[in-house]
């Protein structure tokens, strides 16, 4: 009996990183998306202010947190393209089901939601998920390069490239790769391969990990964002007469921001490694696809953005207690209903992919590797095909570029101010 009720204790570990993970990243989104009186219209620091900042400074580093740990955890487990077409429809799923319960439950709508919730990568309705989905394709791959030469040294050389990919855009206040702050597709990719990167490392280097010096670790990395985030306001109103510069150093892909995240989830990893280490399969794809729920909510712009007008019905003045007490209550309740949806939807999304079972155990790799010597004559035998198609194609292409130059009396084009348009990936 007695190892019976152990055995169900185990099992049910997963539910309290899938809860605390899920309320922390709800409670960040839904507060600070519904604004900031202080942040939005102060024209000068102050205590109240730089409090502010550091404050969501501090809720900031609990996305990134997140993302690596589910690469630390999913490390060993490369999926299949099965698995990514059900988190695919899942996606598809769970989007349509939150904006009808808002229909039919608050009367609030809005056709163009269901537009791009019905298409949720070619919508990049939610640019995160759809990076934590370019990251498993890639993961195989990922994987390989430590079979290049010794994989210690491989492991070692991974990181510190990882590591100069967050510190160059924060020392250069640059968004080098397209990060957008940590909320593209692109860091999405970053961070859950950089949770890949941290359990390789562990492995190969066999490192001791020990919970004390890591509690350290986080707290001084975070003890170093709280007093650069505090003093920023002050430093960039003193060199520029605004506030331009005062959040530099919030976003989630910040250096310090990342460097934080990363201890915390070692040192939480460290403290209770032998029940993340009984994980089984179906409960990390539990946790996978809480995560996913949650992210769907705090992340897309299509749900959060619904619930928001939603609380704005019940707070008319915008108050900032209002707020945050709407922020605590649906951090709460939030991740149970995400659960108990997850459990209906459970069955649903495992008949996804039964039609084609071949490629349950095809990942990106296998696709590629297979019959390799024969791509050469098949490209060849694709270019001979379609070649009539690729020259109308790159004709096309070619009077675009023209007419852009034409209807441009300078002859050039300039170059496009918003993060979030790019002809090769979504950021």
């Amino acid at each position: 009996m007695k190892s019976d009720l152990r055995k169900k204790k185990e099992n049910l570990f997963w539910f309290v990183p899938a809860f605390l993970a899920s309320a922390a990243l709800l409670l960040s989104s839904l507060y600070w998306n519904a604004g900031s009186t202080v942040l939005s219209q102060a024209t000068q620091p102050s205590k109240l202010y730089s409090l502010l900042v550091i404050a969501k400074s501090t809720t900031s580093l609990w996305l990134p947190a997140v993302i690596i740990m589910l690469g630390f955890l999913l490390e060993k487990q490369l999926g299949s393209l099965q698995d990514l077409v059900r988190q695919w429809f899942y996606l598809l799923i769970f989007g349509l089901l939150c904006l009808l319960i808002a229909m039919f439950g608050f009367q609030v709508y809005s056709l163009n939601k269901f537009y791009i919730v019905s298409m949720p990568i070619i919508r990049n309705a939610y640019p995160l998920i759809s990076g934590i989905l370019l990251a498993q394709l890639l993961q195989p791959f990922f994987v390989q390069l430590y079979r290049l030469k010794k994989p210690a040294v491989v492991a070692e050389e991974v990181i510190i490239f990882l590591a100069a990919v967050a510190l160059i855009p924060t020392l250069f206040n640059s968004d080098l790769f397209g990060f957008s702050g940590g909320y593209s597709l692109l860091f999405g990719c970053y961070a859950y391969l950089l949770g890949v990167a941290l359990a390789k490392f562990i492995q190969l280097k066999k490192i001791s990990v020990k919970p004390v010096k890591l509690i350290w670790l986080t707290g001084l990395s975070w003890l170093a964002s709280v007093v650069l985030n505090g003093l920023m306001p002050y430093i960039s109103y003193a060199s520029s007469i605004s506030l331009g510069t005062a959040s530099r150093f919030v976003a989630p892909s910040s250096f310090l921001n990342l460097l934080t995240a990363v201890f915390l989830w070692l040192s939480i990893w460290a403290l209770f490694k032998k029940n993340f280490q009984k994980f089984s399969t179906f409960e990390k794809r539990r946790l996978l696809y809480q995560i996913l729920g949650t992210l769907i909510i705090a992340t897309g712009y299509p749900v959060c953005g619904t619930i928001l007008n939603i609380n704005s019905t019940w707070n008319p003045q915008q108050l900032g207690k209002i707020k945050l007490l709407l922020a605590l209550i649906e951090a709460l309740i939030l991740p149970i209903i995400i659960m108990l949806i997850n459990f209906g939807l459970d069955r649903l999304v495992k008949k996804i992919g039964s039609g084609f079972g071949w490629s349950q155990k095809l990942t990106l790799v296998t696709a590629a590797l297979k019959n390799y010597r024969q791509l050469p004559s098949k490209l060849a035998v694709f270019l001979k095909v379609r070649r009539r198609s690729l020259l109308v194609f790159g004709w096309f292409l070619m009077v675009a570029a023209v007419s852009m130059l034409v209807m441009n009396t300078s002859w050039n084009i300039s170059p496009s101010t918003a993060l979030t348009t790019n002809i090769f990936v979504y950021t």
